[in-house]
């Protein structure tokens, strides 16, 4: 019978965005997993924000056990988005 560690699978996610760390989250749970960055930025901008709708809050929850009490948060009683020429 195989053992757990020659089951496990070596991974590389390329882009270190959400999209990225949040499939490497998940993926490191039972593999090996190494994540690619190009951008040489070593974190975000400082007070930029980040909106997380229905789905991404439920993928949370599911993937990560994630409750919304353990975070800084504020709630979002609606948006609006504009194109670039700022028409609604």
């Amino acid at each position: 019978m195989a053992s757990n560690e020659s089951n496990k699978l070596r991974i590389i996610v390329v882009g270190g965005g959400i999209a990225g760390l949040a499939a490497a989250a998940v993926l490191r749970q039972r593999h090996e997993v190494l994540v690619y960055e190009r951008d040489p930025a070593s974190a975000p901008e400082r007070g930029a924000g980040l909106g997380i709708g229905p789905n991404g809050s439920r993928m949370l929850k599911k993937a990560f056990h994630f409750r919304p009490e353990h975070v800084k948060a504020t709630v979002c009683a609606g948006s609006r988005t504009y194109d670039k020429e700022g028409n609604l």
